[in-house]
């Protein structure tokens, strides 16, 4: 196959990447022209450099729901989402100084017209026309993906993925909380971390709560996944 795209789960690519990467001068003479990353956001910040590094081309990240198909990809000059402005009228519903969430409303043919839909994602860092949103930095996700602090506030958990972004030996994470809102924390790796590391972690984990330092660390081969195969950044039991 000589593809002139290479479309897939984000978690996916990184891994795909990580499996070839004595392919990379291979994969370089083939006229792959983009990467294109779905359905859920990477794991580390820098896993889109490193699949441009290992494919040698451009990665973009796709942005959309089940109900509406594609809203928008990112562009390789600033990795901002470049919304379909001439398939859909987006609208902010502010929730603080510098989130919103989307409302959103078809502007094609359909049996189903959605009509200032709330599709649930908040975002941030938008630019928009008269009109209609046309552009934004990063999806957020939704309230549900949050975790509490027992009264003490809520954290994101791409917060938490920042604390093990430097350890490379880490995929993937994924915090599970219980009724009583205690925290674990999947860790999704070869090995697992050594001591050192793992305090490291630890003491990174502290800056966003003391209690988070405390949490239990399971090393894990699979993450949980939807039905839809997606790998919630929250699991709530």
């Amino acid at each position: 196959m000589r593809p002139d795209f290479i479309v897939g789960y984000s978690r996916s690519l990184t891994l795909l990447a990580r499996e070839n990467e004595d392919l990379a001068s291979s994969f370089k003479q083939l006229p792959i022209k983009a990467i294109i990353a779905t359905t859920e956001a990477f794991n580390q910040p820098g896993d889109a450099e490193y699949i441009e590094q290992i494919f040698g081309c451009p990665v973009g990240m796709e942005y959309g729901t089940a109900e509406t198909g594609v809203i928008a990809y990112t562009h390789p000059s600033d990795q901002r989402y470049r919304a379909f402005w001439d398939d859909y009228l987006l609208e902010a519903a502010p929730i603080d100084g510098t989130n919103t969430k989307l409302l959103l409303t078809t502007l094609y043919p359909s049996a189903m017209p959605l009509i200032r839909y709330d599709i649930g994602d908040n975002v941030c860092d938008y630019e928009r026309d008269k009109h209609s949103i046309t552009s934004f930095g990063m999806v957020y996700g939704r309230d549900n993906d949050l975790i509490e602090l027992n009264g003490r506030g809520y954290i994101h958990p791409v917060a938490l993925m920042h604390c093990f972004q430097s350890q490379k030996g880490v995929l993937g994470i994924q915090c599970v909380q219980e009724l009583d809102n205690s925290v674990s924390i999947d860790v999704l790796c070869e090995v697992a971390l050594p001591e050192d590391d793992e305090l490291t972690v630890r003491r990174n984990l502290a800056t966003l709560d003391p209690l988070l330092s405390q949490c239990k660390f399971t090393y894990v081969n699979n993450l949980e996944n939807t039905l839809a195969g997606k790998t919630k950044w929250v699991i709530k039991r």
